[in-house]
């Protein structure tokens, strides 16, 4: 089946539909679809200093949340 003939026979079938919920659902999908991945909005520091981070956690320079705030203080 074409693209074209899968695009018109959804077409056809959503316009018939009466379930709320499926349309809400429907919806969903096409927010979900539209939504860019908001990794390709990091600026190029950004990206570096992930990187820097990766870099800190794969070498053992890391420190869990818990010894993180005994030593600042929570």
């Amino acid at each position: 089946m074409s693209t074209e003939s899968l695009r018109h026979e959804l077409i056809e079938w959503i316009g018939r539909l009466n379930d709320a919920d499926l349309l809400r659902s429907l919806l969903g999908i096409k927010h979900a679809v539209d939504r860019t991945d908001w990794a390709e909005d990091l600026s190029e520091e950004e990206r570096r200093s992930i990187e820097r981070g990766l870099a800190d956690l794969e070498a053992g320079r890391s420190a869990s949340g818990r010894a993180f705030w005994s030593r600042h203080g929570r």
